[in-house]
C-alpha cells in the first residue's frame, strides 16, 4: 500500500504541517509520496531531503525570508526570491528531485500561460522557490523562459498528482477562513479575497482525502513568525484527533 500527503500553501500557516508530519511519525504512519504547493512544497522538500520535523522548524526561525538584502528595488517582487532557494540549497543535500528519499510533487503557477503546473523532476530549488514566490513580495521564479509564482494562486491543495498512484491520501490544510475582524485593512481585504477563492477550490477536493486535517488556523497572520511553536502544537494536537481514524483506515488496507 502507498501512502500520499497532501501539504496545502498557508504562509507562516505552514508550520502547522511540522506538527502533523510529528504526529504522523509517532503514530508509525510511512509517507511514500508528498504533494505541496508554497509553504507545503517547501516543508515536503527539507522532509524528503531528510531533515525531521524538529529541525524543519529550526530552519524556519532561523531564516529570514524578508531580510532587508533581499530587498529587491528593480524587479517585479519586494524581495529577492534567492532566500527561498538558499532555504533548499543551504539545509539537504538533494539538488534535484530524483535525489529525494520520496516521491515529491511541486506546484507552481505559470504567470503568463495562466496555468498551474507540477514539477517532479530535474533541478529542486527553482521549483520550490517558484511554488513559494508569493506574488509582490517575491520576484518570479524563472524555469526555462517562463515565470512562476506561487502554486497556491490555481491550485492550494495539490492532491491530483496522488489521486492514482496513493491507495490512501492524508490531507493537511491550513488556508483556514480568518477570523472577522473589527477594523479590515486593505491587507486583510486582500488576505480575505484570496482565501475565498482557495477555499471554493478546496471544498471540490477535500472529500478525495482518506483523512483530512483541517485545523482551525486562520487567525494566525500569513507572514508572522511569532507563534510558530503554536502552530505545531495545533498540527500535532489536530492530527492526534484523527489517531483512530488514521490507524483504522491504515489496517484496513
Amino acid at each position: 500500500m502507498k501512502t500520499g500527503l497532501v501539504l496545502s500553501g498557508g504562509g507562516a500557516r505552514g508550520l502547522t504541517h511540522v506538527g502533523v508530519l510529528m504526529a504522523l511519525e509517532e503514530l508509525g504512519v510511512q509517507i511514500d509520496e508528498i504533494s505541496g504547493t508554497s509553504a507545503g512544497a517547501l516543508i515536503a522538500t527539507l522532509y524528503s531531503g531528510g531533515r525531521s520535523p524538529a529541525q524543519i522548524l529550526e530552519i524556519i526561525e532561523k531564516h529570514h525570508f524578508l531580510d532587508i538584502r533581499n530587498l529587491y528595488w528593480r524587479g517585479s517582487g519586494f524581495f529577492n526570491h534567492r532566500s527561498l532557494k538558499k532555504i533548499i540549497s543551504n539545509n539537504i543535500s538533494a539538488m534535484t528531485f530524483e535525489e529525494l528519499n520520496r516521491k515529491v510533487f511541486v506546484t507552481a503557477t505559470n504567470i503568463a500561460d495562466g496555468i498551474a503546473e507540477t514539477f517532479e523532476q530535474g533541478e529542486l530549488a527553482a521549483p520550490v522557490a517558484a511554488s513559494a514566490a508569493v506574488p509582490m513580495m517575491f520576484a518570479p521564479v524563472a524555469i526555462g523562459d517562463k515565470l512562476y509564482v506561487d502554486g497556491g494562486i490555481l491550485n492550494n491543495f495539490p492532491i491530483e498528482p496522488l489521486i492514482n498512484r496513493c491507495d490512501f491520501i492524508i490531507g493537511s490544510n491550513v488556508s483556514t477562513w480568518p477570523e472577522n475582524h473589527k477594523k479590515w485593512t486593505p491587507f486583510l481585504v486582500l488576505q480575505r479575497s484570496f482565501l475565498l477563492s482557495v477555499n471554493n477550490s478546496f471544498q471540490v477536493k477535500k472529500d478525495k482525502c482518506h483523512v483530512l486535517i483541517d485545523p482551525p488556523v486562520g487567525h494566525f497572520g500569513a507572514f508572522s513568525k511569532s507563534k510558530l511553536h503554536n502552530l505545531v502544537d495545533i498540527g500535532y494536537e489536530n492530527t492526534m484527533l484523527h489517531k483512530n481514524e488514521i490507524q483504522g483506515k491504515l489496517n484496513a488496507k
